[in-house]
Parts: C-alpha cells; structure tokens; sequence
C-alpha cells in the first residue's frame, strides 16, 4: 500500500461523485461544470507512484485525505508522512527512503543474476 494525501484543486457540481486524481501534468483546463472533485497530488506523491510504476511494482493506493476521519485521526496522531509505502513487512516513510529500497532490490537481483 502506498500511503499518499491529495488536496482539492477545484469543486464540481456533485459533492458525492467520486474524485478524479490528476497530477501536475494532466490537470484539465475549464473544468467548471463537471461533475466530479479534481485532486492533486503532492509531487512527492506523484513521483513515488510513478516510480513504483515504473519499476512494475504493485501497490493500491490509500489516500489519508479520502479515508474516513477515524484513520485521518489516526494517521496525524501517528505523525504519518506521505508518501509512505508498506511493501511485505517493511515501512518506507518518504520518497528517498522508497527511492533506495528499489535501488537495493535491482542491486540484490542484479548480483544474484551474475
């Protein structure tokens, strides 16, 4: 799971349509009238996802601003940053922190190749 928190960018007409996430590179222009929130995405966010993609590494995506207000609570209380990943039993609190753990693996995978 990857652990992420959006913030409004702009209300649509229905306050129970679902939101629609868009990062910095495909927010789309005149969105009035829509029926949906747009969400943004710290860029920590969205380069932790975009990297997780790209390394083809599954992960669901938790976003703490769309959670109920109990894990909200939780979540601050905890001083929980984002992003964080929880891959098997490890905890990655940050960017940099995911960023190295993939390094490791490729390093790991590259060695047992040889």
């Amino acid at each position: 799971m990857l652990y992420v928190a959006s913030r409004k960018a702009s209300m649509g007409g229905s306050p129970n349509a679902p939101p629609v996430y868009y990062n910095s590179m495909n927010f789309p222009a005149g969105s009035e009238g829509n029926a949906r929130n747009f969400m943004v995405l710290k860029p920590e966010d969205e380069e932790a996802i975009d990297l997780l993609q790209r390394n083809g590494i599954t992960f669901e995506i938790v976003d703490l601003s769309q959670s109920t207000s109990v894990k909200r609570l939780v979540s601050k209380i905890s001083g929980m940053k984002t992003p964080t990943l929880i891959l098997e039993d490890k905890k990655l609190v940050g960017l940099k922190n995911i960023r190295k753990a993939i390094e490791r693996e490729h390093a790991a995978m590259s060695a047992r190749q040889k």
